[in-house]
């Protein structure tokens, strides 16, 4: 049995392997592979350690399907996931650990269902998350592990409030993460993954700030984060995943400007964007994530060409961002938030060319 759990294990690193480089079917299929070993391993003996093995193997799964984009697929594995843990946690009352995983288990089901479009559900959800993981971490002050459950925590429940068109409730909570990443990054100046905290705090805190209409303190904050997203890249440029949240840091500032009119400053800011999108691309052409952001920074760079009274560059571009969609639609990957697009761009396109 040793030696089956180290073989699970071992085809769980080859799909994250798989997962990073954006080759999400073939990860998991390394993943499903995992799961199988597992789910054997548990029920030849189900202890505590192979039951949760199992429940992370099934996370891990939902967590792959979410990458791409298949939303229902990884709330269902959330939820076997969720289900296992529950248990675990109700026979071991004082592990705060597992406690703290069972908590998680409600933030990732409420984040996917959030991205299908189940607002409400997800707000469920993520408040019963929060609620579960705030009292674990008041318990264990010094823990910077779950000090960053707390941040992801709240990221997720924040994103949600703005969904629901709640922008004060969503600036209190981001404002509440990123001041415990910061205390983190402080406290480990050499930590990448606290600076990656901080500069994910500052670009969501941006986008909820800008929100609520705030554009002085969401600038600040934008800046921010395109400031410390653009240090981790420069780290390590062979690290596309930072590549990618530089590029992404900056279209928050593009939005900002556009929330502004301020089309100069937005379309410079975009075409900036676009650099950096078409690097990432250029190592990761499949990623759903890279895709998806690359097509509506072009969206946006259509916009601000019309707004400045320029039709063919921004026809052209919009062509681009158009098929770049339809693209993504047919292979299964565009999420149904972006579906609008594929109207609202073509009815552009024709008045333009009017």
């Amino acid at each position: 049995m040793k030696l089956e759990g180290e073989l699970a294990r071992l085809y769980k690193s080859f799909g994250d392997v798989e997962s990073t480089n954006g080759e999400y079917a073939k990860s998991m299929g390394w993943h499903m592979k995992s799961l199988e070993i597992f789910q054997r391993l548990a029920e030849a003996e189900p202890s505590l350690e192979s039951r949760k093995a199992l429940a992370m193997a099934n996370r891990t799964v939902g967590i792959t399907w979410f990458y791409d984009n298949n939303n229902k697929k990884a709330i269902e594995y959330y939820e076997q996931s969720r289900d296992i843990l529950q248990k675990l946690a109700a026979e071991n009352p004082g592990d705060d650990k597992l406690a703290a995983e069972y908590a998680y288990s409600y933030s990732m089901i409420g984040e996917a269902q959030g991205w299908e479009g189940e607002l409400d559900a997800a707000s469920v959800n993520l408040q019963k998350g929060l609620e579960m993981t705030e009292p674990i971490v008041a318990r264990n002050p010094n823990d910077q592990d779950f000090q960053r459950d707390l941040i992801l925590t709240l990221n997720k429940r924040a994103e949600n409030l703005e969904d629901l068109k709640k922008p004060d409730e969503s600036v209190a909570l981001y404002e509440r993460s990123l001041a415990i990443a910061r205390r983190s990054f402080d406290a480990d100046p050499q930590s990448q993954r606290a600076k990656r905290d901080v500069a994910m705090g500052a670009k969501k805190l941006s986008q909820a700030l800008t929100s609520a209409k705030r554009y002085p303190d969401a600038l600040v904050k934008a800046e921010l984060a395109v400031k410390t997203f653009g240090e981790i890249r420069d780290a390590d440029k062979s690290n596309n995943g930072a590549i990618y949240e530089a590029a992404n840091a900056r279209f928050v500032v593009g939005e900002l400007y556009v929330a502004m009119k301020d089309w100069r400053s937005a379309l410079k800011t975009f075409e900036a964007a676009k650099t950096e999108f078409d690097i990432s691309l250029a190592v990761n052409a499949g990623d759903s994530y890279t895709r998806r952001m690359s097509s509506l920074n072009l969206h946006r760079i259509g916009l601000c060409y019309s707004e400045l009274a320029n039709a063919r560059a921004a026809v052209i571009n919009l062509r681009v961002s158009l098929e770049s969609l339809n693209k993504m639609k047919a292979d299964g990957v565009l999420g149904p938030g972006d579906l609008p697009l594929l109207e609202e761009i073509p009815a552009l396109i024709a008045k333009l060319e009017a």
